[in-house]
């Protein structure tokens, strides 16, 4: 028996070097089969979501990787979420040994991620993020972030944080469709907003720190939200410099320091802004050139006919409510300025 043993081992171990690699290349090019992608798509996908995976292939340096990723919401209407075009998977390999799929590992390289939010024909209808990167762990019911970054609007973002992940077999509640619309147009709103930004120089940088619970997502805040930048432009006016501090709490966005600093002006504000009540305030202290405010707002003769010389002072309080709409209370003090060739102090 062991003559046998010893006379069959080289057989096994050519098989072993050649069958390996010989499945390894199956894989690569064919990919894993049907059967396979429903078991990883699920374990992606839990309860909340339902995942489709395209292509199923092991990468050599990347390992298990799923092509043609589309996630749509599991209840209600099955809203797409988000179409990925790469992201690399790694199985917990206890699970896989007793013949499960759990996933605990997520990476994405430079891949392209698309998120719908509306299909009523009309443009936009989908954000793009371009070279996302990401690494994603999951493991006792929690999810880690603990890089994620890409490229939206010429703006880097990053995003890190901990989200809590109990029962991922449990279906998230349904989104009420009445609440698309009002929706659809605030995304489109700060889309269009973002496009009337210019920056040159340094890539402007959003950093995001997320926690909460993914089975409540209302509830997921974002204590610590920054972004600077240096020269930008937004239709007349042109800065050198921002800064802007916030947070994301209880459902309101609080904007807890923000410094603009351009040519025409050195301001600081602070303010809140709560979507569902469509109310919030702002502060705004500091000094500003008028006239790029004026020819925004006045198209007449009168704005291209008067110059500040010096700059104004300015401390003012701005609120919005449903009811009563915007109203602006304050002061500003002008110092020096000339209308035609006429100066006044």
């Amino acid at each position: 028996m062991r003559t046998l043993f010893r006379a069959l081992l080289p057989a096994l171990a050519a098989l072993l070097l050649l069958g390996i690699p010989a499945a390894l290349i199956y894989l690569h090019a064919v990919g894993f089969n049907a059967a396979w992608r429903q078991q990883v798509a699920e374990s992606l996908g839990g309860g909340r979501w339902r995942v489709s995976i395209g292509k199923l292939t092991f990468q050599i340096f990347e390992g298990v990787v799923a092509q043609d990723v589309d996630v749509f919401q599991k209840s209600g209407a099955g809203l797409r979420i988000a179409d990925i075009d790469q992201l690399s998977i790694a199985p917990n390999l206890a699970a896989l040994l007793a013949g499960r799929v759990k996933v605990d590992h997520l990476s994405l390289k430079d891949a392209s991620l698309s998120i719908p939010f509306a299909d009523d024909g009309r443009q936009p209808g989908t954000i793009r993020l371009d070279r996302v990167n990401a690494t994603i762990l999951n493991a006792q019911d929690q999810l880690t972030i603990s890089l994620a970054e890409c490229l939206f609007e010429g703006i880097h973002i990053s995003i890190s944080g901990t989200l809590l992940n109990p029962d991922n077999t449990r279906p998230l509640a349904s989104t009420q469709p009445s609440s698309f619309p009002s929706q659809v147009e605030t995304i489109r709103s700060i889309l269009k907003a973002l496009s009337s930004w210019k920056f040159s120089g340094e890539t402007p940088q959003l950093e995001i720190n997320l926690s909460g619970n993914l089975s409540k997502p209302a509830d997921i805040s974002a204590p610590h939200v920054t972004f600077t930048s240096g020269h930008a432009t937004f239709r007349n006016f042109s800065f050198t410099k921002i800064s802007l501090q916030a947070a994301y709490r209880d459902s309101v966005l609080q904007l807890e320091k923000s410094i603009l600093q351009g040519p025409w002006s050195d301001l600081k504000a602070v303010g809140d802004w709560n979507p569902a009540t469509h109310s919030g305030s702002l502060d705004l202290s500091g000094t500003l050139d008028p006239s790029p405010i004026l020819k925004a707002i006045d198209r007449t003769e009168l704005a291209e006919k008067i110059r500040f010389i010096e700059q104004a002072d300015i401390q003012a309080r701005a609120s919005i409510t449903p009811d009563s709409g915007m109203r602006i209370i304050g002061q500003v003090s002008a110092g020096k300025f000339q209308f035609q060739e006429c100066r006044v102090r």
